[in-house]
C-alpha cells in the first residue's frame, strides 16, 4: 500500500531538476504518505466487502500470510533457549538481596 501511494503522491509532487531538493521533498513528504496509507488501510477494512478495495489490499495480505506463518519445533525451542538466556541471571552477585530492597521499597510505598 505504501508503495502505491508512494507512486500516486510522488506524480504529483517532488518534480524538480535539483536531486538535493527531491530528496529533501520525499523526506518531508515521509509522514504525509504514512498517513495517507494509514487511513486507507483503516478506510479498506471497513469496506472490504467491496470488490475494487479486495484487489487492491489483496497483494499486502498475500504478502503478510507468506511472512507471518506459524513457528516449527525447531524455531520455537531456538526461541525458548534465548528467552532463558536472557533472562537468566550472568552474574548472581549482581542480583540485589532481598534484604537491600526492603527499606527502598517501604519508601517507595510511602
Amino acid at each position: 500500500m505504501v508503495m502505491i501511494v508512494m507512486i500516486v503522491v510522488f506524480t504529483f509532487v517532488g518534480q524538480t531538476e535539483s536531486s538535493w531538493m527531491r530528496m529533501l521533498i520525499k523526506f518531508l513528504s515521509m509522514p504525509l504518505i504514512a498517513g495517507i496509507t494509514y487511513e486507507f488501510t483503516r478506510w479498506s477494512a471497513r469496506h472490504c466487502e467491496w470488490l475494487p478495495v479486495r484487489a487492491v489490499t489483496a497483494p499486502g495480505l498475500w504478502l503478510q500470510k507468506l511472512t507471518t506463518e506459524e513457528p516449527d519445533e525447531s524455531q520455537l525451542e531456538v526461541a525458548i533457549a534465548a528467552l532463558k538466556t536472557v533472562l537468566a541471571p550472568a552474574d548472581k552477585e549482581s542480583i540485589p538481596d532481598e534484604e537491600e530492597n526492603s527499606d527502598v521499597r517501604e519508601n517507595c510505598q510511602a
